[in-house]
């Protein structure tokens, strides 16, 4: 739906322009330009766009380093801006109520990143199971603590997962 909402943008006469704050993936990038956007490349600051900088394009791609507040989007919209994407899960630094009332869209990529979460989530399980951690304390430190590691085998054993999110 992303792409589609994007590729509507480039529909007409005049080149529609995507800005993207906190870089961004090469296939990405590729993709904008193949459906006829301009791709600018540029890392905002407060000021930049609390003076309206967003104004002078279409979109605006985010990662976690830059944060949209309702000024900057209010100052955007003012202008050219009318979509709000965030390259990854979360839109918890795009202030979505803001951008709604001044009529962008605001778009994410959620479960973008889950098989990396999930991978993550399983490294840091058999590293705890394994004492991985204060092993590679204890020999940075020079000291040999194989008697001490005791850690434990994970075949036959059970693990229960309780979520909170």
């Amino acid at each position: 739906m992303a792409l589609a909402l994007l590729h509507s943008l480039a529909l007409g006469s005049v080149q529609r322009s995507v800005l993207i704050t906190d870089g961004g993936s090469a296939c990405m990038k590729s993709m904008l330009s193949a459906a006829g956007l301009r791709v600018v490349e540029r890392h905002l600051s407060v000021a930049e766009l609390a003076a309206g900088s967003l104004a002078e394009h279409d979109a605006v791609i985010v990662r976690s380093a830059t944060t949209l507040d309702a000024g900057a989007i209010a100052a955007g919209a003012a202008g050219a801006l009318r979509v709000i994407g965030r390259a990854g899960v979360g839109v918890d630094n795009i202030d979505v109520a803001a951008a709604r009332h001044s009529g962008c869209w605001v778009l994410n990529t959620a479960g973008a990143s889950t098989g990396s979460v999930v991978e993550l989530t399983v490294a840091h399980l058999l590293g705890a199971a394994r004492r991985v951690s204060y092993a590679d304390r204890q020999l940075r430190s020079g000291v040999w603590a194989k008697g001490k590691l005791g850690g434990h085998e994970l075949r036959g054993k059970r693990l229960r997962l309780g979520g909170v999110g």
